[in-house]
């Protein structure tokens, strides 16, 4: 269960554990209400499908739905605050990384793609940097952001950036206000 909701949140093993350590209310949540399948389901599909069977319990599938995007996007700012503001040499070598992720993800946005889910965001996503058009001071960081995007981020976490760009930039990092 736990490399399910590592997966599911973006959590390291070590922040699952410190949650779980701390009674973080999600954590309860989850492992009183959710099972591994579910999970795994809701992962490959963007929903649950027991869940859609229950007809009246809509509201609590959208607040659940709604925790776990809210949890998603916290988890997605943290993750910009440390992948491109860390220091000030990882500032300067991804500033242009960081532009053209928000243009994607605020062009992705605008599209409202009824297909995008938590299970193909991702991917979409890195397609979407490998056919970004890019000038000649941008066009080599397109690589370096698709390795960003792979190596740090979970597909729920790329998909409330997409579905949500103006909040998971609404950060202040180590070098002021994203921008």
């Amino acid at each position: 269960m736990e490399e399910l909701l590592v997966k599911l949140f973006g959590w390291s093993r070590t922040t699952y554990f410190s949650w779980k350590k701390e009674k973080r209310p999600i954590i309860d949540l989850v492992h009183k209400y959710l099972d591994e399948e579910s999970i795994q389901e809701f992962l490959d599909t963007g929903k649950i499908s027991k869940f859609e069977l229950l007809g009246g319990s809509k509201d609590q599938l959208e607040e659940l739905n709604d925790l776990v995007v809210d949890n998603a996007i916290y988890s997605a700012k943290a993750k910009l605050v440390t992948v491109f503001e860390t220091s000030l040499v990882d500032f300067l070598n991804t500033y242009y990384s960081k532009d053209i992720l928000r243009q994607i993800l605020t062009d992705m946005s605008e599209e409202n793609d009824a297909e995008l889910l938590p299970s193909n965001a991702k991917a979409k996503l890195v397609e979407r940097i490998k056919g970004f058009e890019a000038g000649f001071a941008k066009k080599p960081k397109k690589e370096l952001l698709s390795k960003i995007i792979n190596r740090n981020f979970s597909k729920v976490e790329v998909y409330a950036m997409v579905k949500y760009p103006e909040e998971v930039f609404d950060y202040v990092g180590y070098f002021g206000k994203a921008k």
